[in-house]
C-alpha cells in the first residue's frame, strides 16, 4: 500500500498544527506555566536565558538633611525572589518607593524590563504590585466585597471579575472567610488578603514590605509558602524583612544595604561567606588532662584564634579551613590524655552579617 501523503489536517478538515500552536502560544495556558511541558514546546518557544526584571544602576536619592540612597546598583532576574536587607535607615523604604514609582526624584537608572521607571507610568501600573505592611482594604467589607471592589479598581467586571475573585480566594486560603468582615480576620489572614488584592491585576513584579512582620511561626510559614508559590507562577518577588530566617528560607538572592549604600549582593550563601563571619567551634564535656588538650589544640594549624574558658575550648576558623580543622579535632577526640565529649559548630548567620555591618561603615 503506497504511503499516504502527510497532512496537518484531520478527517474533519481541522488544521491540527494551527490548534497546537494556539495552545502552546497561549500565555494563560498550562503549557506556558508548567515545566513538565518545556520539552514539548516548538523550537521557537525554547527556554531563553534569564531576563533582567529590575536593573538598578547608580540610584541616588538625596534629601536636604541626608542621602537616603547612595549610588545603589544591583539587578533582579525575572522569576526570582530577591530580598532587600538592612537595618532601620538602610534605605529599603526609599528604594521600594522608587521601584513602585511613588518617588521619581532620583538620579541614576532604574529600569523595569528594559524601560526606565520614570518614563513608564503605565508599565509600572500594569506590571508592578506593591503589598504594604499596613492593611490596604476596608475593615467593614467582607473578604469577597474587598476583592470585588479591588477588581473594579483594576477595571475588571462581570465574569472576569468573579473568576479573579474566586481564584484569589482559592490561591490565598480565603475561601472559608468569604463572608467574614476583614476586621475580624487574624493578622496572618489580613496579610493574605493584602496579597490577594495585589494579585488581582496579574502583575509581573510583586513588592512585599515586611510580609511576615508580627506573625507567629505557623502563620509565617503560610505566608512564606504563598511567596514561594508566586515564584512557581512566574512572578518576580522583591521583599524586605527583619526575620532573617525567612530570607534564608525563601529568597534566591539579596542585596545588603547600610546607610543607603550597597554592602554586598549575591545568594544568601555568598553573603554568609563574605559577611557572615567565621565558624565558631566549641569543645565541651572534656575529661582527662584539660590543659594538655588545650595545648594540643593550640598547636593545630588553620585556626585564627582559640580560647580555653570554663572547662570548654573555643576555636575560630574561616569557611575555607573548616573541613580541615574539624578533621584535625576529630583525631583528638579520644586521645590518651583527654577525651572530648561534644563538638558544637556555629555556622555563619545573617544575624552576624547584620552585626558586622556597623564596622564596615566606620
Amino acid at each position: 500500500m503506497p504511503n499516504a501523503e502527510r497532512t496537518d489536517e484531520n478527517d474533519d478538515g481541522v488544521d491540527i498544527q494551527a490548534q497546537r500552536n494556539s495552545v502552546f502560544n497561549n500565555p494563560n495556558g498550562i503549557y506556558s506555566k508548567s515545566p513538565v511541558f518545556d520539552s514539548l514546546l516548538p523550537p521557537s518557544q525554547e527556554k531563553k536565558k534569564p531576563q533582567i526584571a529590575i536593573d538598578v544602576q547608580g540610584l541616588t536619592v538625596k534629601y536636604p538633611d541626608r542621602t537616603a540612597l547612595d549610588a545603589v546598583s544591583f539587578q533582579v532576574m525575572n522569576g526570582e525572589i530577591f530580598a532587600l536587607l538592612g537595618s532601620n535607615g538602610a534605605g529599603k523604604s526609599t528604594l521600594f518607593s522608587c521601584l513602585a514609582r511613588i518617588n521619581c526624584n532620583y538620579d541614576g537608572s532604574l529600569e523595569l524590563f528594559g524601560e526606565e521607571v520614570k518614563e513608564s507610568r503605565e508599565r509600572v501600573i500594569s506590571d508592578v504590585a506593591l503589598v504594604p505592611q499596613e492593611h490596604a482594604f476596608f475593615q467593614e467589607f467582607t473578604v469577597y466585597q474587598n476583592l470585588k471592589f479591588g477588581c473594579e479598581i483594576f477595571n475588571l467586571f462581570g465574569k472576569e471579575a468573579e473568576e479573579r475573585v474566586a481564584g484569589a480566594m482559592q490561591e490565598f486560603r480565603l475561601e472559608a472567610f468569604r463572608d467574614i468582615k476583614a476586621k475580624n480576620l487574624s493578622g496572618g489572614y489580613k496579610r493574605l488578603l493584602n496579597l490577594a488584592l495585589a494579585m488581582l491585576k496579574g502583575p509581573k513584579v510583586v513588592l512585599l514590605d515586611e510580609p511576615t512582620a508580627g506573625l507567629d511561626v505557623s502563620m509565617r510559614a503560610v505566608i512564606n509558602g504563598a511567596i514561594r508559590k508566586l515564584k512557581m507562577n512566574g512572578k518576580t518577588v522583591i521583599l524586605t524583612t527583619h526575620y532573617l530566617e525567612d530570607a534564608e528560607e525563601v529568597c534566591d538572592r539579596a542585596v545588603l544595604l547600610s546607610l543607603g549604600k550597597v554592602i554586598s549582593v549575591g545568594t544568601l550563601d555568598e553573603l554568609l561567606v563574605k559577611k557572615g563571619g567565621p565558624y565558631l567551634i566549641v569543645l565541651s564535656e572534656i575529661t582527662g588532662d584539660f590543659d594538655m588538650l588545650a595545648k594540643q589544640v593550640d598547636a593545630l594549624p588553620g585556626f585564627e584564634k582559640n580560647m580555653a574558658l570554663g572547662g570548654k575550648i573555643y576555636l575560630v576558623a574561616q569557611q575555607k579551613n573548616i573541613a580541615l580543622c574539624l578533621s584535625k579535632i576529630a583525631k583528638l577526640m579520644d586521645g590518651r590524655n583527654a577525651r572530648i565529649g561534644k563538638i558544637y559548630v556555629r555556622e555563619p548567620s545573617l544575624n552576624r552579617v547584620f552585626l558586622g555591618i556597623g564596622g564596615d561603615q566606620k
